[in-house]
């Protein structure tokens, strides 16, 4: 599928003997319009722990006013499942493809957010057609946290006095 953009552009002046003259520039443009047309979902918005699985659903439409037949979609972080698709998308309809991602420990101590991207690809008229790409990034939250697991004195279980000292332990733990 395309657009063709076209484009003219004019101007009249006076050259210097006083004669009238028009200028005229016209341009074409081919728009390439994709057969299909993909958009990706995350089950979450963020990542925020390690164990964590992220489904992405992948629903790819069919933009052209015929069917296409085979869809399937490639992501760069992880494998693509469009075993539950139609085989063939009609003219206007969306199939779904799924994914999951499962947020790892290095993800979480990285910080850095996770990014995938995706395209899509069907067969129309004999003829492989590629989807627009899309870029998910889903950012690492992380919750600092720090408590007090246990508190031991280390003093012997007699009476103290004013102004005694008292030592204590303290068993902290990272959460």
């Amino acid at each position: 599928k395309q657009v063709v953009n076209n484009a003219t552009a004019s101007n009249t002046f006076v050259d210097r003997n006083g004669n009238n003259q028009t200028v005229t520039a016209s341009a074409s443009a081919v728009v390439y319009t994709p057969p299909i047309y993909l958009t990706v979902v995350p089950s979450s918005p963020e990542a925020t722990a390690p164990g964590q699985v992220i489904t992405y659903t992948y629903n790819i439409k069919n933009l052209l006013s015929t069917p296409v037949t085979s869809p399937s979609v490639v992501d760069n972080k992880i494998s693509v499942d469009c075993s539950g698709a139609s085989a063939s998308i009609a003219a206007g309809a969306t199939t779904q493809c799924t994914g999951s991602y499962t947020v790892t420990q290095a993800d979480m101590d990285s910080a850095a957010p996770i990014v995938n991207t995706a395209t899509a690809t069907a067969i129309s008229g004999g003829s492989p057609g590629t989807s627009n790409a899309v870029t998910l990034t889903i950012p690492i939250q992380q919750t600092k946290a720090i408590s007090i697991a246990s508190i031991t004195s280390t003093s012997n279980a007699t009476p103290t006095v004013a102004g005694s000292k008292i030592a204590y332990i303290y068993t902290l733990q990272n959460s």
